[in-house]
């Protein structure tokens, strides 16, 4: 849910026009933003954007931004900045910004040489954490 509430106040700000005109947004070629995609797709908060046109379209104050940065800055730009932003949403956003990604923590609490044991181990935290409603922390 927290996550559902970052991206939509950030669609909300971009579609209303808040960072660039709908002119600008409509005018980006394919070719790049399929390039941000695809490295955050491989390396998801650490990927490097360097299109600085991109990152203007959304207020980010410098030329180039990890992901993870760029999403620190949206989230406070558009949701914990709002008074309608409560403790059940900002906890949990503060936490993924701050620890990384669901597949980072998983990767972290596996080790650098993941038995088929530990394997196990580290996934039944993960399905606990499901039943109890809590994130998954490395």
């Amino acid at each position: 849910a927290a996550i559902a509430a970052a991206f939509a106040a950030v669609l909300k700000d971009l579609a209303g026009n808040r960072w660039t005109a709908p002119e600008e947004q409509e005018s980006w070629a394919v070719e790049p933003l399929a390039e941000i995609l695809d490295s955050t797709i491989l390396s998801a908060e650490e990927a490097a954007i360097r299109n600085s046109q991109y990152l203007r379209a959304f207020g980010y104050p410098e030329t180039t931004a990890r992901a993870g940065e760029l999403w620190r800055f949206l989230i406070q730009e558009s949701l914990l900045s709002g008074e309608l932003c409560d403790e059940k949403i900002e906890a949990p956003l503060r936490r993924i910004l701050s620890q990384g990604t669901l597949s980072r923590r998983i990767v972290k609490a596996l080790g650098s040489e993941p038995s088929h044991d530990r394997q196990r181990e580290v996934y039944g935290w993960l399905c606990d954490c499901l039943a109890q409603g809590r994130l998954f922390e490395a």
